[in-house]
């Protein structure tokens, strides 16, 4: 697969309302690549920045039509993806976060749509378990298509965090959830975030503001100062 046709799809997506594309081979993933996948492809879409400047003191049900409304939009652009691949040739499948694939215990899945993000580049994991990208801080939201698209000119991003010493999202988390640990290469999410701690929070303040217990907080992605300086640039 070259580059162009690559190139192409990022321009076609971006056309149809992607904020960020990316790329990046699936060979280091087992489980993934014995399936016959070996290109990843990872869409971002920017949540709306007053939306985000409104959830710093707790979850909004604008916040929650938002989120609704940018997963409709990336299951579109997932769609787009998909036929343009085809239409060159190639198999692909659709990753979605509502997927079987997805544990319901856990909500955990053998491939997070942050780690192909990382792969391709678009940011890092923060100490929030979220992906955090310098354009929008972590104010956006992703999904993923794969396909037997051989990509052997393709290299995967060495992303680093950028997070530092920054404690904004541990300090703001209600639920406590948050364990102020840097993320590098083979740190798990069980030693950022405990996630059932993260939860029962979002879905017990989600019920109490807006009347529906999902999980649904928005804190660490409001008070993140890389979405901060997203929101304070839509501002001005």
């Amino acid at each position: 697969m070259n580059r162009d046709l690559l190139n192409d799809l990022k321009v076609l997506l971006v056309k149809e309302g992607a904020d960020l594309v990316g790329f990046c081979s699936l060979e280091e993933i087992t489980e993934i690549n014995e399936k016959g996948y070996n290109l990843g492809v990872s869409i971002a879409v920017a949540l709306n920045p007053i939306v985000i400047k409104n959830i710093k003191s707790g979850v909004t049900i604008e916040y929650y039509n938002e989120c609704k409304k940018i997963d409709n939009k990336l299951e579109e652009l997932s769609k787009v993806a998909s036929n343009y691949l085809k239409s060159e040739g190639y198999e692909t499948d659709y990753w979605g976060s509502t997927d079987d694939r997805v544990d319901s215990a856990t909500y955990t899945t053998p491939l997070p749509h942050k780690t192909i993000a990382v792969k391709s580049g678009l940011g890092w994991i923060g100490k929030c378990s979220l992906l955090v990208t310098e354009k929008y801080g972590s104010a956006v939201r992703l999904i993923t298509v794969l396909s037997n698209a051989r990509c052997e000119n393709i290299a995967n991003a060495q992303s680093k965090t950028l997070c530092y010493n920054c404690r904004a999202c541990v300090e703001n988390c209600p639920g406590n959830a948050i364990e102020g640990v840097n993320w590098t290469k083979g740190v798990t999410r069980e030693e950022i975030l405990n996630f059932h701690k993260c939860r029962e929070a979002a879905r017990r303040i989600a019920k109490e503001r807006i009347g529906i217990e999902r999980t649904y907080c928005g804190r660490c992605i409001a008070v993140c100062p890389f979405t901060l300086r997203y929101v304070d640039k839509f501002e001005e």
